[in-house]
């Protein structure tokens, strides 16, 4: 993309903040996939999944202020 003025300077930056934004949601979304796969192997491995699931009904909802920030990006 050729920049030859202010306003082709604000698209620009504006695409490259999209794009990097994009960018770490996909490789953060991919790290806790990493993480998270493993663990729940070594849970269904355990037959804890109602245990996890019943704890996981009262732990996510005093996580919304982290969910609302992830569906912000």
């Amino acid at each position: 993309m050729k920049i030859r003025s202010k306003r082709d300077l604000a698209v620009f930056n504006e695409l490259s903040k999209h794009h990097a934004a994009w960018c770490n949601q996909l490789a953060t979304a991919v790290g806790a996939a990493g993480a998270i796969v493993p663990f729940m192997a070594a849970v269904l491995s355990f037959q804890l999944t109602l245990t996890i699931f019943v704890s996981a009904l009262f732990w996510l909802p005093s996580q919304s202020c982290y969910i609302h920030l992830v569906h912000f990006y």
